[in-house]
Parts: structure tokens; C-alpha cells; sequence
């Protein structure tokens, strides 16, 4: 059965692999894991960084559609509440 490692001890790794510091094999005999897997470590962190990214940007428009329609429905509110007292006007 392969090891398991922490998601904590992955990120890590992984974070040190991204920095550069030390080549991959140096970091692979510190921490006792192999080559293969601190690239593909690095490559899913790299991978879940563009994802937080796109996600504030998905919230950014959501966020502003949702004022958008806001306004929207504010200004058919006032339309509507108008067009109410101009009909009890007009029944007069």
C-alpha cells in the first residue's frame, strides 16, 4: 500500500518545490519522497492557484450582475409606485 501524506505536508513541499530554493532532488532526499511526485504536487498546487484566482473573478461578476439587477429592481419600484399615484391622480 503506497504511503500516505498529509495535505499539509504536500503543500509544503510543494511551496519549496515552486520557490526554487533547492533543485527538486534536493528537496526529494530531505523529505524522502520521490522526484515524480513533488512535480506532480507542485503541478496540482499550481493548478488549484489558477482556480482560487478564476473563482474571485466568477464572484466579481456575480457580484456585480447582482447590483445590476438591484438597480433594476429599484427603478421599477419607483416606476411602479408612480404609475400608482398618477392613477389615483387621474380617478380624481
Amino acid at each position: 500500500m503506497p504511503k500516505q501524506y498529509s495535505a499539509e505536508f504536500k503543500a509544503k513541499v510543494a511551496l519549496e518545490a515552486i520557490r526554487e530554493l533547492r533543485t527538486t532532488s534536493e528537496i526529494a532526499n530531505n523529505y524522502g519522497v520521490s522526484r515524480t511526485l513533488i512535480d506532480h504536487w507542485k503541478k496540482r498546487l499550481l493548478h488549484g492557484a489558477i482556480h482560487i484566482f478564476s473563482q474571485v473573478e466568477d464572484l466579481k461578476e456575480q457580484e456585480d450582475l447582482f447590483n445590476d439587477i438591484y438597480k433594476q429592481i429599484e427603478k421599477l419600484s419607483t416606476d411602479l409606485d408612480d404609475l400608482g399615484k398618477e392613477i389615483l391622480l387621474n380617478r380624481e
